[in-house]
């Protein structure tokens, strides 16, 4: 409520609210800075005694995900049905995703403990209504964590690819940055319990041990054996991401929307007869 409120009287100002999300990004990255750099201060800004007092409040993977959130926002806010609606949800999406504490339980389980049966090594929810259970599609594992031969099967097949990895993530019971680590990785190879993802160094950031650590536990849960997760950055360009393919899903539903609005006989009428004309950032794809 206090949220919205700010942004009723940045509204009543008449503000430029794609300027307020590029200045909260600019504050979070000084925030980073106080974080990871000891020391450091910027004497040309007047209020570098409310950025380290907000240093000392946030988290760094608060820090982290807030400024990657604020500047997907403002990327999108054209996108948005009117800009406050898009600065709301920005904003909005801050408070949503909320890391697991990693404080909570003794931290992050420690890589000898995932050796232990799957009732102690659950992963901490980060919100309530977020069941911690195998979901039904990995049932076909439970058999074969029943079985008692020496050598036993994976619980299911390995993924063959990227399209695997992907339809797989929508089953793991993640949230938050864990989710954004998970969405922005290609997985490159896995051999046996061991996995390995690659990631863009630019979003390094997102693969912290404690995220790595309950990424290991969601996928875990899901296959019903334990397994250790790798996570290595390369310069290649155009990872096979989920992220990607959400956007290439997007542009695709962008272009067709535009085609269709060009080819609209209606619409080539009023461009005839009335030299009408199309504002081609109003174009949206029907939902």
């Amino acid at each position: 409520e206090e949220m919205l409120d700010i942004v009723e009287e940045l509204v009543a100002q008449s503000r430029d609210l794609e300027s307020v999300l590029l200045s909260l990004a600019e504050v979070l990255h000084r925030v980073t800075l106080v974080q990871c750099v000891p020391g450091y201060r910027d004497a040309e800004r007047s209020d570098w005694p409310a950025i380290e007092e907000l240093a000392g409040t946030l988290s760094a993977e608060d820090a982290q995900l807030y400024y990657q959130i604020a500047i997907k926002g403002r990327n999108e806010l054209g996108l948005a049905p009117d800009p406050r609606t898009g600065l709301e949800m920005t904003l909005l999406r801050m408070l949503a995703f909320r890391p697991a504490n990693s404080n909570e339980h003794g931290g992050p389980t420690p890589p000898a403990a995932k050796t232990l049966p799957a009732a102690d090594n659950k992963p901490v929810p980060s919100q309530p209504a977020v069941t911690t259970e195998p979901a039904p599609s990995a049932a076909p594992s439970v058999p074969v964590q029943k079985t008692a031969a020496p050598t036993p099967e994976p619980a299911i097949p390995a993924p063959a690819g990227d399209s695997d990895w992907i339809r797989m993530l929508e089953q793991l019971s993640i949230s938050g940055q864990v989710r954004e680590l998970a969405r922005n990785v290609e997985l490159k190879a896995r051999d046996g319990d061991r996995w390995e993802f690659v990631i863009t160094p630019a979003l390094r950031h997102l693969g912290s041990k404690a995220c790595i650590g309950r990424l290991e536990n969601a996928i875990s849960d899901m296959l019903g054996q334990a397994i250790t997760v790798r996570l290595v950055d390369e310069g290649k360009q155009g990872l096979q991401t989920a992220a990607a393919a959400e956007q290439q899903q997007i542009h695709q539903e962008m272009n067709e929307a535009e085609k269709a609005i060009n080819e609209d006989p209606t619409v080539q009428a009023l461009k005839d007869k009335m030299g009408a004309r199309i504002i081609d950032d109003t174009i949206q794809p029907i939902q």
